[in-house]
């Protein structure tokens, strides 16, 4: 029998019956009849089906000669994102697969494949195939979740800066608009800063996207990276009046950043869009810069107060943080308060 003969048979049984695609193979060997395009096809899906990860390494290497058809891409791919992230080929491995294929992709094939390569870890590759279906107007390209995965993938391997940045490549090249998983992606892209991140909130709000309690962490704290306090309180003043409830450890992290840069004004402002069981939650170092700041606003009466509170909850407050009220109030002529302070620190 011809190659083209053999070939045939072995794609019959390749999916169905993978061990008689074997002994057919071993008759083929022994006819010293050479592999075709077809022959790994049928050789590497019956393989697939057996789990004979070796052999089908064995296959392409010893035929890296021929291309390979974008079927078998495909169920390579499916199978590789089945394996354990710890058995599955290198990354170039697979990258140099895809480069070697040929053979038109059903729109199906062309969904899969891009989503697998996504999983794997290939960004790249998938946003390469993706072009390929947005030029050849495959509708299956204008899914969310493609869209989704695609920039998931982009954005794990994302380092660069915004113009070199293949997570805002894709997204600006988007045909469809973005769903709100699309835009938690964005906001949290460490090349988003904080006057992009803010622009793609107000373009999400005009669109009719509500944000949710996650959508408000994930921004607050890409504004806290940028230290931009007075939108990050515009956020959460925002989330407060539309009863969006933001997660203490948001802003726990708002107030702490807020301590650390000695944004004492920004802390006071921050007292008045949160409930009080948020503040008592806040870390004791922020109770304590809370202190400082009322005192140095001439509010001893509050400033004590919190530190009643915090000597209540076990913890005194630093010699340094006693001097600094002590000396705040008596500079402001709160000579009364200033002694009754220094009586409480005794």
């Amino acid at each position: 029998a011809t190659t083209e003969v053999y070939s045939a048979i072995l794609r019959r049984y390749c999916k169905k019956q993978p061990l008689k695609t074997l002994e057919y193979y071993e008759l083929m060997k022994k006819d010293n009849r050479p592999l075709d395009s077809w022959s790994i096809y049928a050789l590497c899906n019956a393989y697939i089906n057996l789990r004979h990860t070796e052999k089908i390494y064995k296959i392409l290497e010893e035929n890296r000669h021929l291309p390979i058809h974008a079927s078998v891409i495909g169920a390579l791919l499916f199978y590789f994102c089945r394996m354990p992230p710890t058995q599955r080929p290198s990354k170039q491995y697979i990258a140099d697969l895809c480069s070697a294929e040929f053979g038109d992709k059903l729109p199906g094939q062309l969904f899969n494949q891009i989503l697998c390569l996504a999983d794997l870890g290939l960004p790249a590759q998938a946003w390469k195939m993706t072009e390929e279906g947005l030029s050849g107007n495959c509708h299956l390209v204008g899914s969310e979740y493609l869209w989704a995965s695609l920039l998931k993938a982009a954005a794990y391997e994302d380092k660069g800066d915004r113009h070199h940045s293949l997570t805002w490549t894709i997204f600006e090249a988007m045909n469809r608009t973005p769903n709100l998983e699309i835009y938690h992606v964005m906001f949290a892209l460490p090349n988003t800063d904080s006057s992009s991140a803010l622009s793609l909130f107000d373009t999400m709000q005009g669109q009719g996207i509500i944000p949710t309690a996650e959508t408000y962490t994930i921004l607050i704290n890409r504004l806290v990276a940028f230290l931009d306090f007075s939108e990050c309180l515009q956020l959460i003043r925002l989330a407060r009046d539309t009863k969006v409830e933001v997660q203490q450890a948001t802003l726990n992290n708002v107030a702490i950043s807020m301590v650390k840069q000695k944004a004492y004004q920004e802390l006071l402002s921050l007292l008045e869009y949160v409930d009080r069981s948020i503040i008592d939650k806040f870390p004791m170092e922020v109770h304590e810069a809370i202190a400082i700041s009322l005192a140095r606003q001439g509010n001893g009466g509050d400033a004590m107060m919190v530190v009643q509170f915090m000597l209540e909850h076990g913890v005194k407050p630093s010699t340094e943080t006693q001097d600094i009220i002590h000396d705040l109030l008596s500079s402001s002529g709160k000579i009364k308060e200033a002694n009754q302070f220094t009586h409480l620190m005794q």
